[in-house]
């Protein structure tokens, strides 16, 4: 069986924020729509799980990047109980997900939601009396620290980037090569035959099992979770589309569409303290499926 799911389209909340930070293109205007409710109390699941998907619109969401996280500060159903979740922390190592990736404008339904997972109520409850949290907004620039750019990305295979904002966030990433260049392009950073690497550093590198993949290598340290995305443009700001597949915990595989453009850039989008806009918001009775 199932689980059971209900689309709301009509539960929602407007709310000011007194963000004063430097993020631009906020206007403090946010509305917050229950998009569905999953609940799966019902499947004989040994750990049954609610979610409510959250939908984020208005002129600070249509602006920001993406809804980096949401925090839930109270979830109680309409029989008491408590439905907050224990924190998930495999959640923030997965968000760098396989699949498709474009022009920021394809992925802005996917980017303006947000699903918050919570503990099933029990099968009397028949809604979310309360919901109330605060939202995450992205909106990285070069300036507040959430964008870097590495011009010319081709020219770089073997390097670890050692750009300032990456280094304040602990954010390690190494363009590892095209293909079949990944083997030469990462001597730099491989032992010598009289000196094994540690098993911890050869699943950071895993540098000849994906040396004949197709596409962008690249090797991520990002142990604070503050890498948020990583995209490509060529030299004149056309973004590449593709995709990309996470091959194991720290190699990651870009695979363009069509002939690698000359100059191609690479953008580092990252969760960096001064572009993220927190905002509250509160939704009551929200109904069960």
């Amino acid at each position: 069986m199932k689980a059971s799911t209900l689309v709301r389209a009509l539960v929602w909340v407007s709310f000011a924020s007194a963000f004063t930070g430097i993020a631009p293109a906020a206007s403090n205007d946010v509305q917050v729509t229950v998009e569905s409710v999953s609940d799966s109390r019902s499947t004989g699941n040994s750990s049954p799980r609610c979610s409510v998907q959250l939908r984020f619109s208005g002129s600070d969401a249509s602006d920001a990047y993406n809804i980096h996280d949401v925090h839930v500060t109270t979830a109680v159903d309409d029989t008491g109980h408590d439905l907050r979740a224990e924190p998930n922390p495999e959640r923030d190592r997965m968000r760098f997900s396989q699949g498709y990736y474009g022009p920021q404008g394809n992925n802005f339904v996917q980017q303006s939601m947000h699903a918050v997972e919570l503990l099933s109520p029990p099968r009397e409850a028949h809604s979310i009396k309360l919901l109330e949290g605060d939202a995450e907004l992205l909106f990285p620039t070069s300036e507040n620290g959430g964008l870097v750019i590495i011009k010319n990305i081709l020219a770089h295979a073997g390097e670890t980037f050692t750009n300032p904002a990456l280094k304040k966030l602990n954010v390690n990433i190494t363009y590892l090569g095209k293909g079949d260049e990944v083997n030469t392009s990462t001597q730099k950073v491989q032992s010598t035959p009289s000196t094994p690497l540690d098993p911890t550093q050869t699943r950071r590198l895993p540098l000849r099992r994906f040396s004949q993949m197709p596409g962008l290598q690249f090797s991520v340290d990002d142990p604070d979770h503050r890498l948020v995305d990583m995209t490509f443009m060529d030299a004149y700001g056309r973004q590449a589309w593709g995709g990309m597949n996470s091959m194991g915990p720290n190699t990651r595989v870009y695979q363009l569409q069509g002939e690698v453009p000359s100059g191609l850039r690479l953008y580092i989008y990252l969760a960096a303290p001064d572009a993220i806009k927190t905002v509250p918001f509160k939704i009551e009775n929200i109904e069960l499926p």
